[in-house]
């Protein structure tokens, strides 16, 4: 997460969960990124050996991944809402 000992040291429980939080939100973003990146220098590659009319038009239709035609909802983790991380708050502080 990219903290030295001594901020780890001198951090509150409640600040390193959301930095937590928000490092593992970054993780995943990279991972999709990294994934849409392979899914479409794949489907480049298949397709300069297919004629025009073969051809694979739309990339997700080839390979789907898991947040393909999702809701932003259904994206949503239960770690955003503020009252489970309230709630999460309340329990380590007892």
């Amino acid at each position: 997460m990219g903290l030295s000992p001594e901020d780890f040291g001198q951090m509150r429980l409640s600040h390193f969960f959301v930095k937590l939080i928000g490092h593992v939100k970054y993780k995943e973003e990279k991972y999709k990124e990294q994934a849409e990146l392979v899914r479409l220098q794949t489907v480049s590659l298949i397709n300069v050996n297919l004629a025009r009319k073969d051809q694979i038009q739309n990339p997700t239709e080839f390979w789907k991944f898991p947040w393909d035609g999702e809701s932003t909802e259904a994206r949503e983790k239960p770690e955003a809402d503020p009252a489970k991380m309230k709630q999460l708050l309340k329990a380590f502080k007892q």
